[in-house]
């Protein structure tokens, strides 16, 4: 992979941070890199047990999505991430990483559609 000098990453309102490979990187340089997957992945993360205790509601968005899944195959997954995955899999004859492509985009567009909590 070739990758510029650094890159940016920027989300949100967070501030953009810039990043470098770390194969590449100094420790410093590689602490960020670091810390920035981390705050990415902690960004991106749908929260699961939120999805569990909506699940009657839920699963109808991902019947939508999916439609080849049937009631019998959603409801026993009750918001459980890994288990739709492998059902998304099994279902429509993908790869693993191309269903959790797919189930990463629409948890994206989950998260983006949710009321944000305002304390």
């Amino acid at each position: 992979m070739n990758y510029k000098p650094y890159d940016t990453f920027t989300s949100g309102t967070a501030e953009s941070v810039p990043l470098t490979p770390l194969a590449s990187a100094g420790p410093a340089n590689g602490t960020r890199f670091a810390v920035a997957l981390l705050f990415v992945a902690v960004e991106s993360a749908v929260d699961w047990d939120r999805i569990h205790e909506n699940w009657e509601h839920v699963k109808e968005r991902i019947k939508s999505e999916w439609d080849r899944l049937t009631e019998d195959d959603v409801e026993p997954l009750a918001g459980r991430r890994e288990e739709l995955l492998e059902k998304i899999h099994e279902v429509y004859g993908i790869s693993r990483e191309e269903a959790d492509a797919q189930l990463h985009d629409w948890e994206r567009e989950y998260r983006e559609r949710q009321p944000v909590d305002v304390d």
